[in-house]
């Protein structure tokens, strides 16, 4: 659960408590932290692991290897350095947004550190 408000929360965009919730997912994501046709793309394969009538996709063990192998491929133990924003950062305010992220997304890295998430 952590991690689907944390996507609704940067799919609020302008956050202003003045504005109605509607029109900020309207408007929606913020362009500073989302790239919209990346999500699309990202959001495309997860419909079909879920919606496939003839296989089962284990989804958060799936996008973990994904993405903690691209991170380990790419960019070696800077893995998660390069590829979270500064607010996905171990040390980051965003804390619990972090810890969230790092553990689905990175927990099969060769370079996953649980003294992060401390």
């Amino acid at each position: 659960m952590p991690i689907v408000w944390f996507g609704n929360e940067l799919n609020l965009w302008p956050h202003k408590n003045s504005l109605p919730v509607e029109e900020m997912r309207r408007t929606g994501p913020n362009p500073k932290r989302v790239h919209r046709e990346a999500r699309d793309q990202i959001a495309a394969v997860l419909r079909r692991w879920v919606a496939s009538e003839d296989r089962y996709t284990e989804v958060a063990e799936t996008l973990a290897a994904l993405v903690s192998e691209f991170a380990d491929e790419q960019y070696g133990a800077e893995g998660w350095a390069k590829i979270a924003d500064q607010w996905l950062q171990p040390r980051s305010l965003a804390r619990d947004n972090f810890n969230a992220c790092y553990v689905l997304l990175y927990s099969v890295s060769e370079h996953f550190d649980v003294d992060l998430l401390a």
